[in-house]
């Protein structure tokens, strides 16, 4: 039977927060954490180096090449790095975003061994992850911003305690990282870091000077990919809003809903396949504030104007155009 294809249409976007748990016992000389793009990638890729007395691949190293003051004798213990137990855009992302700060380390998925199971729970889900890494100590991990905030993580290190069913419960802080946005650079110029919340919101680049890499620029035609598209970027840099300079995070997921290019023929799927279709064309319309839905639909429900979904950035404008003009295609 000959499939139809299908065509993604792009909706938003949100931080990709990069979550830690430390050791139980394990305390900083301070309470955020500042992750350079390099270190970052180091962390996923099984790579920190040893520094100082701490052994590679250890939480000792990874703080104190993060430039903090470790204490505590569990920080010898070697980091477990939380991955989604089924295919997922989070992970995706995260892949695409290590090998744009070092592509030669991530010519294959996870280099180094991952965890996606945790007391006979997998990591199916992004809520699940985060819980994962909340509840066992010394792990890393990557998840969307909402279930991030959900899940309790802030960029403090707060004390919490491990609720795992299996194993004992032990007191250990929790936090997620700020990322360096000013590419790869170490010395010169020093890294600048940017936080995934900015006035409590979704922290992304926006206005007239935000756009996405790879997005299609020709003109959109019913068939137009965006497969090579991408919201992250490792130097994405500040942003000048009102006056305010703001410093914008790099890693986003950018998100979409998938469709059928034509819903003619699929009568046994569907009571009726003509409304079927109209009502999909109205959802995306809406979704990308197109036709009758302009300045009304589903963008303004977005930061950085609306506040109904404060950890979901809408479209950027030359994003939000080309999503406008392909959703006129139904």
């Amino acid at each position: 039977r000959r499939r139809r294809p299908s065509r993604r249409r792009r909706q938003a976007s949100t931080p990709l927060a990069i979550v830690l748990s430390l050791p139980a016992g394990v305390t900083t000389s301070g309470m955020q954490i500042r992750l350079t793009n390099s270190l970052l990638e180091e962390a996923f890729r099984g790579a920190v180096p040893a520094t100082g007395s701490f052994a590679a691949n250890t939480w000792g190293a990874l703080l104190a090449s993060a430039g903090m003051t470790v204490l505590g004798a569990n920080a010898s213990n070697a980091i477990t790095i939380q991955a989604r137990s089924v295919a997922a855009g989070t992970t995706l992302t995260a892949w695409n975003y290590f090998a744009s700060v070092n592509a030669s380390g991530w010519r294959s998925p996870w280099p180094s061994p991952v965890t996606t199971t945790n007391c006979g729970i997998s990591n199916g889900t992004d809520a699940q992850e985060a819980t994962a890494v909340a509840d066992v100590p010394g792990s890393i991990g990557y998840v969307a911003l909402p279930e991030a905030v959900a899940t309790g993580f802030t960029n403090t290190f707060i004390a919490t305690r491990a609720t795992l069913s299996c194993g004992t419960a032990s007191s250990h802080q929790i936090a997620y990282a700020q990322v360096q946005d000013n590419g790869t650079a170490t010395t010169s110029p020093p890294p600048v870091y940017a936080d995934p919340l900015f006035n409590n919101q979704a922290n992304a680049r926006g206005g007239t000077s935000g756009s996405w890499s790879g997005f299609p620029t020709a003109t959109i035609v019913a068939s137009t990919s965006w497969d090579s598209t991408t919201a992250s970027n490792p130097s994405v840099g500040s942003e000048v809003v009102r006056g305010a300079t703001i410093q914008r995070y790099p890693i986003q997921v950018a998100t979409y809903d998938v469709v059928w290019s034509s819903y003619a023929g699929l009568g046994s799927h569907y009571v009726n396949t003509t409304n079927t279709a109209q009502a999909v064309c109205d959802y995306m319309n809406y979704l990308t504030d197109a036709r009758t839905y302009a300045l009304t639909g589903g963008q303004s429900l977005l930061a950085p104007a609306g506040s109904h979904l404060p950890y979901y950035t809408a479209l950027p404008p030359a994003i939000l155009r080309a999503a406008q003009a392909e959703a006129a295609f139904c």
